[in-house]
C-alpha cells in the first residue's frame, strides 16, 4: 500500500511538472506571436469594475463556509468522508460563482458601452 501511495505521487509530480514546462512554452509563443497592443482605459475600469464585485461575492462565500466548518465541526461528533468533503465542495462553488459574476459584469458593461 505504501509503494502505491509513493508511485502516485511521484507520477502526480511528474504530471505537474510537464504541465508547467508546457504552458510556460505556450506563454512564451503566444506572447512571441500576439501584438502588444496598450489597453483602453475603459476597458481596465470596467475589467477592475468586474474584478471588486466579484471579490466581494469570493469573501462573503468564503467567511460563509468558514462559518459552515466551524458549525460542521462543533455540531457532528462522527466522520464521514463524504460530509467532511463539503467545505471543499463549498469553496470550490464559491470560487466558480465569482468567476461568473466577473465574467457577467463584464459582458455586461460591453453591452452597455
Amino acid at each position: 500500500m505504501d509503494w502505491n501511495a509513493i508511485v502516485f505521487a511521484v507520477m502526480l509530480g511528474l504530471a505537474v511538472f510537464v504541465q508547467t514546462i508546457v504552458m510556460i512554452a505556450v506563454h512564451i509563443y503566444l506572447a512571441l506571436k500576439m501584438p502588444q497592443e496598450p489597453d483602453d482605459e475603459r476597458d481596465r475600469m470596467l475589467l477592475d469594475r468586474a474584478s471588486r464585485l466579484s471579490s466581494y461575492v469570493l469573501q462573503s462565500g468564503v467567511f460563509m463556509v468558514l462559518v459552515l466548518m466551524f458549525a460542521q465541526a462543533m455540531i457532528r461528533n462522527d466522520h464521514d468522508s463524504a460530509i467532511d468533503m463539503l467545505p471543499i465542495y463549498a469553496l470550490l462553488g464559491v470560487w466558480v460563482a465569482a468567476e461568473l459574476v466577473r465574467y457577467a459584469m463584464t459582458i455586461s458593461g460591453y453591452r452597455t458601452r
